[in-house]
């Protein structure tokens, strides 16, 4: 409901409604402006603005170092299997900044600042991560058909490996920018504006791209940001992200 608009509150249950005998509640009052931002997000914004950079940058280039210079020390294997595939992307991807998002969140939440992590699993949760993903599926299909035609599309088959370290990259890639970015930026300049930032960040990591389909990513994004506003939940953009991964690595190669 907007604010400022008026409202009359009907429902079937008592509790969820006030008496119609309390004075506070008239017809046709206005309903209560939102709060101005707290005094703790103004006194707190140039750090937590800082520290979402500092997540953004980490994500991106330290990351990378990290994992180049563990996989030469390897003997550069090839990405394949448990070595070269599964062991990346369980620990050498987004792990190290994912947690220190998470430490900075905690932090950040305890003082007042921004909510407190959230990862509720509900039907709601669930159907919108399945739906959300076959959307955002289909979109990159569309945007990959455009790049290169339908040469583009054959059965490649399920990699069990792949799918077992998606589990994990993809759910440290949600804690970053749909969880930690997202709700420290959107505390400080708002939701949308946060979730334009986090998307577009979240593409340009994904060097190993073309632009335009960077671009289709920061849109995924900006869907993902969407739909953890409407659950409240990271674990539903991070269903839409392992299921998207399913599907296109199985039928793009």
């Amino acid at each position: 409901m907007s604010p400022g608009r008026s409202c009359v509150c009907v429902t079937f249950h008592n509790s969820a409604c006030p008496s119609v005998t309390d004075a506070s509640v008239q017809l046709g009052a206005p309903a209560p402006q939102a709060p101005p931002a707290s005094a703790a997000v103004q006194r707190w914004r140039l750090p937590i603005v800082l520290a979402s950079l500092a997540i953004l940058w980490a994500a991106r280039f330290p990351e990378t170092a990290i994992r180049v210079a563990t996989l030469r020390a390897l003997g550069s294997p090839r990405y394949e299997g448990f070595v070269g595939l599964f062991l990346p992307h369980m620990l050498l991807y987004s792990t190290t900044s994912a947690a220190c998002a998470f430490i900075l969140w905690i932090v950040l939440a305890r003082l007042g600042v921004v909510p407190a992590p959230r990862f509720p699993v509900n039907r709601a949760v669930l159907s919108h991560g399945l739906v959300v993903g076959l959307l955002a599926s289909a979109l990159t299909a569309v945007v990959v058909f455009l790049m290169a035609g339908a040469g583009a599309f054959h059965w490649v088959g399920l990699n069990g490996w792949k799918i077992a370290g998606n589990l994990f990259s993809n759910f440290f890639e949600e804690l970053i920018f749909r969880g930690f970015v997202l709700t420290a930026l959107g505390a400080v300049i708002g939701f949308w504006p946060a979730a334009l930032a986090s998307s577009i960040w979240w593409a340009a990591t994904h060097v190993q791209y073309p632009l335009p389909l960077r671009a289709c990513i920061a849109a995924v994004g900006l869907l993902f940001c969407w739909e953890l506003r409407r659950t409240k939940s990271v674990i539903a953009p991070y269903i839409s992200h392992q299921t998207l991964d399913v599907i296109l690595d199985s039928v793009i190669g």
